[in-house]
């Protein structure tokens, strides 16, 4: 059950998101527009947690209140790779993408999308990325 708390956080931070879909519509620049996806889908997340009785508050890396990864589902991982592949992917160098996969804590190997090699199968992010056939695939590798 959610508390009456998350609830009203919950639905505060959907208007917040429609908000700003509609302003970022309104400018008209697709990627920017992603932006509004990226929220939708960690208010998605919260909720879930939320309805496990995590306190949504603290949820960050921040605070020390980072969920399991039993908590986000895979297609969650997916669903965020492709917004920030749309974002970013037109503008980022591999040591760009190198840099985003420290940071969140991810080795680049050869063949992920930070170490700039082509993808044979049409990865979002239009490169080959292990992270991202991990997310998509159960870990294995998938083949188009």
């Amino acid at each position: 059950m959610i508390s009456d708390d998350a609830k009203a956080k919950l639905r505060a931070m959907q208007q917040a998101s429609d908000e700003f879909y509609r302003a970022a519509v309104k400018i008209g620049v697709h990627a920017f527009i992603e932006h509004a996806g990226l929220m939708n889908e960690h208010i998605k997340v919260l909720e879930r947690l939320a309805a496990a009785g995590v306190d949504i508050t603290f949820v960050n890396v921040h605070c020390g209140g980072v969920p399991t990864d039993s908590q986000m589902q895979s297609y969650h991982g997916a669903y965020l790779g492709e917004k920030f592949a749309c974002i970013f992917s037109p503008v980022m160098t591999p040591e760009g993408w190198k840099e985003f996969m420290k940071t969140v804590g991810r080795e680049v190997r050869s063949g992920d999308a930070a170490s700039g090699q082509a993808c044979d199968h049409g990865t979002p992010f239009g490169t080959h990325c292990d992270w991202c056939c991990e997310t998509r695939n159960g870990g294995e590798e998938e083949t188009l």
